[in-house]
């Protein structure tokens, strides 16, 4: 699965209740969220120049775990 797979799966994410619901939460409100073809690494640069709270970047560190296992 790719990258843009990602951002399409996320956005899905948004009946759970745990901290990917905070990520997916974040991703949805903010226009500027990577949709294309972005690295892990790009989507930390992404919650680090949004000042994303501690929660999303657990949430994207949980999400991006199970969506890499899926």
């Amino acid at each position: 699965m790719g990258a843009t797979a990602f951002y399409q799966w996320i956005v899905s994410q948004t009946d759970r209740r745990d901290v990917v619901v905070d990520f997916t939460k974040d991703v949805k409100r903010d226009g500027r969220a990577p949709k294309g073809n972005v690295s892990p690494d790009e989507w930390i640069s992404y919650l680090v120049h949004s000042q994303a709270n501690r929660e999303s970047i657990q949430g994207f560190d949980q999400a991006w775990s199970e969506f890499t296992n899926y």
